[in-house]
């Protein structure tokens, strides 16, 4: 009896370590078809120099791509195969069209890949147990399964637009009016998720919530305040990923202290 619960016991700690698995590689995946998406953008907005650098971040996808599916496949289950296949496809169609697609539809086509991936991370860690395996809080699990990745693509979306702007030396009002958009859902994000992290656990994470509040306050001064545009691009797109690989880093973190949990 001792036995049969033992084995049960480590089949479950192995399930949430695909789980983990899971996660963690969800973020180079996202890190590239963000940064894709950026780069695309500037490119499909007149400036036909960034055409290498889209043609080597569709390698660094590519690969991305292979481990994530290769991590579903190794369940070998027909619903984890389907959303395997669905990714490839969805990854292929849209690296084959993007060179000629219009900034808007290939926004729009990177933010639905992404999404896509942010829900089915959501869905999964909540529908298969984890949470009940974690000596978590609730603030630590839903930081790990949905706010922290979902402030990473809020950020991505802010870096993909702010470029575009900051290329274009002020851009068009919609595009205006999306940022400044973002730019309110990261602060919530950020006091309804990092600042309770902070609260919570301390200053560990007090880095990533500076980081972040630096950029949104070189957003708000480059951008949303500025008539006229002044900011380079590649100072912007630095500034955001700084923000952004900081959303990374407390995945990163969240993930080991997850399995130290187990």
């Amino acid at each position: 009896m001792i036995l049969k619960a033992q084995l049960l016991k480590n089949k479950q700690r192995q399930h949430c370590l695909w789980l983990l698995e899971f996660i963690r590689l969800s973020v180079p995946l996202v890190k590239n078809i963000q940064q894709h998406r950026a780069m695309s953008l500037v490119y499909l907005n007149g400036d036909k120099s960034m055409q290498s650098k889209v043609l080597t971040k569709q390698g660094h996808v590519d690969s991305a791509v292979l481990a994530f599916s290769q991590l579903y496949q190794s369940k070998n289950t027909p619903s984890q195969f389907a959303e395997s296949e669905h990714l490839i496809n969805s990854w292929k169609q849209l690296k084959s069209s993007v060179f000629q697609l219009q900034p808007a539809s290939s926004f729009s086509q990177h933010a639905q890949l992404v999404t896509e991936i942010l829900l089915n991370i959501e869905k999964t860690c909540h529908s298969k147990g984890l949470k009940a395996s974690l000596d978590f809080s609730d603030a630590l699990f839903l930081a790990l399964t949905k706010s922290v990745p979902l402030l990473t693509e809020v950020l991505g979306q802010s870096r993909g637009i702010g470029m575009v702007i900051a290329s274009q030396g002020g851009g068009s009002i919609s595009n205006h009016v999306k940022i400044k958009h973002l730019y309110q859902q990261c602060q919530t994000i950020v006091s309804e998720t990092l600042d309770v992290l902070v609260a919570e656990e301390g200053a560990e994470y007090l880095r990533c919530r500076e980081t972040i509040d630096q950029f949104l306050i070189f957003l708000k001064a480059e951008i949303l305040e500025k008539e006229q545009i002044e900011v380079k691009p590649d100072d912007y797109f630095q500034q955001a990923t700084e923000a952004i690989d900081q959303t990374f880093w407390l995945i990163d973190v969240l993930i080991r202290q997850a399995k130290r949990s187990l």
